[in-house]
């Protein structure tokens, strides 16, 4: 994550980085979190696999 963060930073025209996790997974949250991701919304049902939907946690870092 962090060299994929460091080459968006270099890039002039990349103001930032948006990405969805499982709201349900909190190990990828902590991790983004702890990279300077915040949460800016759910997108509820967002993911379905096989007959069972999941909310998604969007997620964006700000340069």
């Amino acid at each position: 994550m962090n060299v994929a963060i460091n080459k968006a930073k270099e890039l002039e025209k990349i103001e930032q980085i948006y990405l969805a996790v499982t709201a349900g997974n909190e190990p990828a949250k902590r991790l983004y979190t702890s990279l300077g991701f915040v949460t800016y919304g759910i997108d509820r049902n967002g993911l379905k696999i096989e007959d069972t939907y999941f909310d998604e946690e969007l997620m964006v870092l700000v340069f």
